[in-house]
């Protein structure tokens, strides 16, 4: 499974590619770190700059469909 993450900053939105890997972890492409959950990234990501992006996740959004 691959889904997209969007993540907006004051100018931009930068789109992330996460994958579900086969043991059920996930993973942003192109990240080293490997998470139990969704979750568990995102609260990551809170502390834990991206490598490509000077900023930190500060919030999280639901998929409606």
């Amino acid at each position: 499974m691959v889904s997209w993450a969007y993540i907006t900053a004051e100018t931009r939105c930068r789109h992330y590619m996460i994958d579900q890997l086969k043991n059920g972890k996930f993973i942003i492409i192109g990240e080293p770190k490997v998470h139990r959950s969704l979750h568990d990234m995102i609260l990551y990501h809170r502390k834990v700059k991206i490598s490509n992006w000077d900023h930190l996740l500060t919030l999280s959004c639901g998929q409606t469909s």
